[in-house]
C-alpha cells in the first residue's frame, strides 16, 4: 500500500498543470494574508495545527492533522496530502460525498482537493461506524 501512495504522490508532484495550479493558489493565499500573524494582548494561543500560519506553509502531515482535526473523516476514508493538494480515497456514503469534498477544501491552508473517493449507496458492515 505504501507503493501504491508513493506512486501516486509523485504522479502528482510530476503533473505540470496540477502544479501550476497549486502554485498560483499558494502564491494568491500568501498575497492575500500579507504573509503575517498578529493577535492582541490577552488573547489565548490558537492550537498550532489548527492555527493557520503566515503563507499556510505547512508540512504534508501538518495539513492531514488539521484537516483530520476540522472535518470529521468518515470511516473507510483516507486522506494525505502532496504539497498543499489534500488527496482523499476510499469508499464513502453517496450522501456524504459531496459534503465532505467541500468541508476540506475550506480547511485553511488546503489548496487542492483530489478526489479519489467511491462513493456507494451501501457501506460493509466493517466500513460503518
Amino acid at each position: 500500500m505504501a507503493g501504491v501512495l508513493a506512486g501516486f504522490g509523485v504522479a502528482l508532484l510530476l503533473d505540470a498543470r496540477l502544479r501550476r495550479r497549486r502554485e498560483a493558489r499558494v502564491a494568491g493565499a500568501r498575497a492575500a494574508t500579507g504573509g503575517s500573524i498578529g493577535g492582541a494582548a490577552g488573547q489565548v494561543a490558537p492550537d498550532p495545527v489548527l492555527a493557520p500560519r503566515a503563507g499556510d506553509d505547512l508540512s504534508d502531515e501538518e495539513l492531514v492533522a488539521r484537516v483530520q482535526a476540522m472535518v470529521d473523516i468518515p470511516l473507510g476514508v483516507e486522506v494525505t496530502a502532496v504539497e498543499g493538494a489534500v488527496v482523499l480515497f476510499g469508499r464513502i456514503p453517496r450522501f456524504a460525498f459531496a459534503t465532505l469534498l467541500s468541508r476540506v477544501a475550506r480547511v485553511p491552508g488546503v489548496v487542492d482537493v483530489e478526489d479519489r473517493l467511491t462513493p456507494v449507496d451501501d457501506l460493509g458492515p466493517h466500513e460503518r461506524a
